[in-house]
Order: C-alpha cells, then sequence, then structure tokens
C-alpha cells in the first residue's frame, strides 16, 4: 500500500471531482427551483439567483426574460471547500428573503406598515426539495464514480 502513495491521491482526486460534478448539477437545479418561487416585477432578482462552485464559477445568471442582473450580483464563488452556493447578491434580496419587520419590546415580530414580510424563495426550494436534491447529488456521484469522472 505505501509503495503506491500516488493511487490514493489520484482516486481522491477522482472522488472530489465527481462529488464537484455532482453539486454543480444540484446547484443549477436548485437555482431553477428558487427562481421559479422568486416573486417578479422586474425581473432582476429572479435573474440573479444563480449557483456557483469552487471549479465551475456562477451558472444560471440572467437565464430568465425581464431585468438583467450584473455579474456582480451573482452568488460569490466558494473558494477551497466542497460546496455549492446557492443565492443572489442583489442588494434586497436579503428583504426578500426575510422580510422588513421590526422586533418589537416584547420580541414579537410584526412588520410595520412599511415593512415587508418573508417571502423565503430559497429557503422554501431548499426545504420543499430536499429529498429531491440528496437522489440528484447521489445519481449524479454514483454516475460519475461509475464513468471514472476525471
Amino acid at each position: 500500500m505505501s509503495d503506491k502513495p500516488w493511487k490514493i491521491r489520484e482516486n481522491q482526486v477522482k472522488m472530489e471531482s465527481a462529488a464537484e460534478d455532482a453539486l454543480n448539477i444540484v446547484g443549477f437545479w436548485l437555482a431553477g427551483q428558487v427562481k421559479r418561487l422568486s416573486p417578479t416585477i422586474t425581473g432582476r432578482l429572479k435573474n440573479s439567483y444563480s449557483s456557483a462552485t469552487k471549479e465551475v464559477g456562477v451558472r444560471a445568471l440572467n437565464r430568465d426574460s425581464g431585468q438583467k442582473a450584473s455579474q456582480s450580483e451573482a452568488v460569490p464563488i466558494p473558494s477551497k471547500e466542497l460546496v455549492v452556493w446557492v443565492g443572489s447578491s442583489v442588494v434586497y434580496a436579503p428583504h426578500i428573503e426575510f422580510g422588513t419587520h421590526r422586533t418589537g419590546k416584547s420580541g414579537s415580530t410584526k412588520a410595520s406598515s412599511s415593512g415587508q414580510h418573508a417571502q423565503a424563495p430559497l429557503r422554501l426550494a431548499l426545504r420543499s426539495n430536499k429529498d429531491q436534491i440528496i437522489k440528484k447529488f447521489i445519481n449524479r456521484l454514483k454516475k460519475n464514480i461509475r464513468l471514472g469522472k476525471k
């Protein structure tokens, strides 16, 4: 075993690449689900939802009709970790996701007359598609391993 350490590293690189590809597939699909649930007035927010991984970068930006988002409004690319990020950097995206309510003295959270209730397209897409996300990831990972994805 110690006479072939490069094989261990080679297999580790192949597994990471296979997992990265599976994350890309899941992230791209999930960004589409978020867009489907996103409120639309001009289309800018909907167009800004994207996914990113360290190897592929940003995907799904500006795929829908409406006002286009700038490249700077895409989700930032993660650095070293094996993760997929799905989201938007449009300045008002957190207000759509979490609302603009104020917390009263008693701790209650009521929207002010000018506040907005949370619509949470990201969290809703994640919660309602959790099982599908896991299945898509596992199926793509199995496929990549069978094909010897590098």
